[in-house]
């Protein structure tokens, strides 16, 4: 009989197949480390190190959550409002969230991710990039880069992200 480490029922940190830790890959994990773990896997290139995870972190929350409601992510992520806020900014300036509705969340689809239309969307939220005319005459861009973390308001709040990785 093949047994994997994959308990039938929870005793503590202690796996009841083998009496032994729980195996790392079988370690119950937040939806937002999910999210964390997968676009790491994805775009390895990026690195969860870059100032630019935490914002693929929002986008594709959002995206999952059907909702841009700014308390939300902020809850969902454990980013800082004012961060998530200048990520907001940035993509309704753009038309791709109006209100709490993400209306351009076509990149994910099925199960299946644009990659693409995701990393243009990446460029509009951090400001670096502009959908229409419209948003360009606005005038209106938030630099998501001039905050030091995602984390600065919310201190101890979360680890990590390298952290919560491992």
């Amino acid at each position: 009989m093949n047994r994997r480490c994959r308990p039938k029922t929870k005793i503590g940190n202690v796996c009841d197949v083998h009496d032994r830790p729980r195996c790392r890959r079988y370690i119950e994990r937040t939806p937002v480390e999910v999210i964390m773990q997968f676009l790491d896997r994805s775009f390895p290139e990026v690195g969860v190190d870059c100032p630019n995870f935490p914002v693929m972190v929002v986008v594709f929350s959002a995206a999952l959550l059907r909702s841009t409601n700014v308390a939300t992510l902020c809850a969902f992520t454990g980013y800082g409002r004012q961060y998530v806020a200048a990520i907001a900014e940035n993509m309704a300036n753009n038309q791709l969230w109006q209100g709490d509705d993400y209306i351009a969340s076509g990149w994910l689809r099925d199960g299946c991710l644009d990659e693409d239309e995701f990393g243009r969307q990446i460029d509009a939220a951090l400001g670096a990039l502009f959908y229409s005319d419209e948003a360009v005459a606005s005038g209106r861009r938030r630099d998501v880069l001039e905050f030091n973390s995602a984390h600065d308001e919310t201190g101890s709040l979360m680890l990590d992200t390298a952290a919560l990785l491992s």
